[in-house]
């Protein structure tokens, strides 16, 4: 979520984003780094139940609340047929998913 927010503020506020360079990035079927982190990020959450510690930087809400956001947006990540590709793709799931 963390890479998510970072994402769409760089979208939305047309911000630079030099903070992509340092994303974590993973083998994925998109080449876009903001998808594949936030894949990274569901992946992580999956094994762990931890949201990542960054995110806090970007959000004022408690590690209760990161947490639901987590699992609502993996379950929705997961049910999506066919998954997110592209950022509009994922700023579009964030957003439908977490309004």
């Amino acid at each position: 979520m963390g890479n998510a927010l970072r994402f769409l503020y760089g979208k939305c506020c047309k911000a630079s984003t030099s903070g992509d360079s340092d994303l974590v990035r993973t083998p994925c079927t998109t080449t876009a780094p903001g998808v594949s982190a936030l894949a990274h990020d569901h992946f992580n959450f999956e094994t762990t139940s931890q949201v990542p510690e960054d995110l806090s930087e970007h959000v004022v809400s408690s590690r209760k609340a990161q947490v639901k956001w987590y699992g609502k947006l993996l379950q929705a990540w997961k049910e999506a047929k066919p998954s997110p590709k592209t950022p509009e793709e994922v700023a579009r799931l964030i957003v439908e998913t977490l309004s």
